[in-house]
């Protein structure tokens, strides 16, 4: 995984802060320096040079603008370090009590009569000229590493931060996340550190013994060791189920080989999610490998499991397969259509769904490599088949299977006749009986094995049986 650095200052020359293999994000040439308009730049950085998901290592007043950027980019987070964070973005206030006891840690060192007495005039409102130089040795900062006041000022300017909406943003992040404080710093007490690493669902706070705002120097070694163990590469897992592309996890992400119609499916997903239909996954465009790249949905799926397991027959999941259904070949329609046609998925069989099952609804469908033209019926005629299900002796009788059929076209909200929706299930099931013994004469690898198995004969038999139920 890419590590992108976000330095601090703000917009410091990035130098400073040497993190090997990272991606540096130098944000000094920025249009706009604004902590909030610092968000596109960030992102501009990630899409030109970096992959579609990055780990995201910030200092300091860069902290801020990476709480911003979760606002709007999380999917592109895979995990988070932030080293001695500054608190605007989050609305913290860092009360004097905890940087003149923090500084008091450092009672022993030649230098502390001087900068005690600075630091105790600002804190207390009474500041002269020279004492924000003269706290210095408290954070370790180097001769040249000051903030500039008029960047600082123009980060911080009104708009900048929106601290409710970020807090909302970092309580939504999945990732894990580390916050490393050093036990000496004055800009950020671990007091202070700790209520940034508890606003993560999954933060973590490590303090660095005898280290101020800069640990990489006070312990080069610890902290090398730290960043390493947290962002060690996750090994890649591969999903059950899956004939074709051979799936696999990646923490929070799915990644399985481009195809021809990976273009197109990902911006048809993207227009879906522009337009409010979030209930497909979320397209992450390419890897390193060339792989497409999507955000992982949450939930059960069958996997390999034969037979399926008696929840995907629930009535309640069929309804919502149908509104599914209905709301996506509307999302598609708009994205495009010609002649009567729009981009079906093909093949929504409950192999290729992700369900809550605690609230028996439907959190999507996955598997989009057989996106394709087609009218909606068929990708309809092929969810009857397959949900209610209409391929053949399966317990239930003819009225079940009339009575399970209006639970789909209603939620679909399927204005002609039952009969219709059948005569296109007996096409669409002896469509895909022949379809997969021609790709096995091709020698597809998958489809040889299904009709090895005997897959094709079932379909054969499901167009076969539908008659009586015409």
């Amino acid at each position: 995984m890419t590590v992108l650095l976000v330095p601090g200052g703000p917009l410091l020359d990035p130098s400073y802060f040497p993190l090997d293999g990272a991606l540096v994000a130098d944000l000094r040439r920025a249009p706009a320096r604004r902590c909030d308009q610092l968000v596109d730049a960030l992102e501009e950085v990630r899409a030109v040079h970096g992959p579609p998901v990055v780990d995201l290592v910030a200092h300091s007043a860069g902290v801020n603008v990476v709480q911003r950027y979760l606002e709007r980019f999380a999917h592109r987070v895979h995990r988070l370090v932030l080293v001695t964070p500054s608190v605007f973005a989050v609305g913290i206030d860092v009360p004097a009590v905890s940087r003149l006891r923090t500084a008091g840690l450092s009672r022993a060192e030649p230098w502390f009569g001087d900068a005690w007495a600075a630091l105790q005039r600002l804190t207390s409102g009474r500041a002269e000229p020279g004492d924000a130089e003269a706290i210095g040795p408290f954070t370790g900062r180097r001769p040249g590493e000051d903030p500039d006041p008029a960047l600082a000022a123009e980060f911080a300017a009104d708009g900048a931060f929106d601290p409710a909406a970020t807090r909302a943003a970092l309580a939504r992040f999945p990732g894990r996340t580390l916050v490393v404080a050093g036990e000496l710093d004055v800009a950020s007490p671990p007091d202070v550190a700790r209520q940034v690493a508890d606003l993560f669902p999954h933060g973590r706070l490590v303090q660095v013994p005898g280290a101020r705002h800069f640990p990489w120097r006070d312990d080069p070694r610890s902290f090398r060791t730290l960043l390493e163990e947290f962002l060690a590469p996750e090994p890649e897992v591969a999903l059950p189920g899956g004939r074709n592309l051979g799936a696999v996890r990646v923490g929070r992400t799915v990644r399985k080989a481009a195809g021809a119609q990976t273009p197109t499916a990902q911006a048809l997903l993207q227009h879906l999610r522009d337009h409010g239909f979030d209930r497909v996954p979320r397209p992450l465009g390419l890897d390193e490998a060339g792989r497409e790249v999507w955000e992982h949905l949450p939930g059960s799926t069958i996997g390999g499991a034969d037979p399926w397991p008696d929840w995907v027959f629930d009535d309640a999941l069929l309804a919502d397969v149908g509104r599914w259904l209905r709301a996506f070949h509307d999302g598609s329609r708009e994205f495009w259509e010609q002649d009567g046609q729009v981009l079906g998925h093909q093949d929504l069989a409950p192999y290729n769904a992700v369900v809550d099952r605690a609230r028996r609804e439907l959190v999507g469908f996955v598997d989009w490599d057989l996106l394709a033209p087609s009218p909606p019926l068929r990708d309809l005629a092929f969810v009857a088949l397959r949900w209610v299900p209409l391929m053949g002796p399966d317990g239930r009788d003819r009225a079940e299977h009339r009575r399970r059929l209006g639970i789909l076209l209603a939620a679909y909200r399927w204005t002609g006749a039952q009969d219709e929706v059948v005569a296109a299930v007996r096409v669409r099931a002896q469509e895909h009986a022949d379809g997969l013994r021609r790709a096995a004469a091709d020698g597809w690898g998958p489809a040889v094995d299904l009709v090895a198995e005997g897959v094709a004969e079932e379909f054969d038999r499901a167009a076969a049986g539908l008659g009586d139920l015409l």
